[in-house]
């Protein structure tokens, strides 16, 4: 297979995360032919494995799995749902064993509805990554309170992220990040996105607000912090999102989400697993709702 430069994509997985990683996989090699994707994963599912073989396959691309060492996470802080597998993405460019300048990462729990080549081609013009700014500004103010620096600085969501690799390595950012994790740990909220922000710094371009579509995007309202230029940047990228990013505790797949991309999520999943879809909560939400309605003094 004749693979393009500046083709490349990872993504880093816990054990339970394998059918999501199918679903973001199958919406980006939906849109563009030729990738090479790399899924760094902590336990294997066989199942799902040969899904994604096939459907990676099917569309002209080449996927390459590989078991992560999770003992080399050992000790860094537990940031509640985020798990180990969020720090995973710090060692990869380390770790894989490629000459490209560029690399992709995704998180896994997106939706991407365009050719990811528009960011494998972003220009870095020096710049260690590529990210969106957060824009949820009291949480944002907050950070940096927590990192100890200044407000000046923009801080950006790790989810999504264009890595020069020289560089990364070159600036040894991999090591820098985790000894600032280890060091520092009650300056962590958001894993390896904190410990990021603090050791990039500024040194990171702004992608376009439509490739990082969180669900800030729905509850940013203009502030003195966001002017109106950007706010309408912001209200465009949401109403035609080229990768939706279901960040936070609560995703699509639970029963009570209500995002609202939460069905594009479910119609390839259900597509995926050729299976009755159920949410993946839903015998814990039902056995939780049975608890409450017994709990529940009578009317």
């Amino acid at each position: 297979m004749n693979l393009d430069i500046r083709n490349k994509v990872f993504l880093c997985i816990c054990e339970d995360y394998w059918q999501h990683a199918a679903v973001a996989i199958f919406s980006v090699v939906k849109y563009v032919e030729s990738l090479e994707i790399f899924l760094f994963y902590e336990k294997d599912n066989v199942r799902w494995r040969r899904k994604i073989e096939a459907l990676v396959k099917e569309a002209n691309c080449n996927i390459t799995f590989i078991a992560f060492d999770i003992k080399l996470v050992d000790g860094l802080k537990d940031c509640s749902y985020l798990g180990p597998a969020a720090y995973y993405r710090l060692f990869v460019p380390e770790l894989i064993n490629v000459k490209d300048d560029q690399i992709l990462y995704l998180d896994s729990d997106v939706l991407v509805r365009g050719s990811v080549r528009t960011l494998l081609g972003t220009a870095l013009n020096g710049n260690v990554v590529a990210a969106r700014p957060v824009y949820w500004t009291d949480q944002w103010k907050k950070l940096c309170v927590s990192l100890k620096r200044s407000e000046d600085i923009p801080y950006f969501n790790s989810g999504v992220m264009v890595i020069d690799l020289l560089k990364w390595r070159q600036e040894n950012i991999t090591e820098k990040t985790i000894s600032f994790i280890r060091e520092h740990p009650d300056r962590i909220r958001f894993a390896d996105q904190c410990a990021l922000n603090y050791v990039v710094g500024p040194s990171f371009k702004f992608l376009s607000p439509e490739w990082n579509v969180t669900m800030a995007y729905w509850q940013t309202k203009p502030t003195s912090d966001l002017d109106f230029a950007e706010y309408e940047d912001i209200v465009a990228a949401k109403n035609n999102p080229l990768l939706v990013h279901y960040n936070g505790p609560s995703k699509p797949w639970h029963l009570s989400n209500t995002h609202p991309w939460k069905n594009a999520y479910i119609s390839i999943r259900r597509r995926l697993q050729k299976t009755p879809y159920l949410s993946d909560d839903f015998g814990s939400a039902c056995l939780s709702r049975v608890k409450k309605i017994f709990r529940e003094p009578p009317q």
